[in-house]
């Protein structure tokens, strides 16, 4: 059963684009965090926020 599931989880995402998507139609690179610092040492991730 979960097996079909994943199917058609797997058939639904080859429909999908990022140029048709309505979150990331605008531009994905606005939709990814700047990462820095080390594991050991902490990290801290930063977004974009635009108006």
């Amino acid at each position: 059963m979960r097996s079909r599931g994943l199917a058609a989880l797997a058939q639904n995402l080859t429909r999908l684009s990022l140029t048709t998507d309505g979150v990331f139609s605008e531009g994905w690179t606005d939709q990814l965090a700047i990462v820095s610092g080390t594991v050991d040492d902490g990290m801290t991730a930063s977004l974009l926020g635009r108006l």
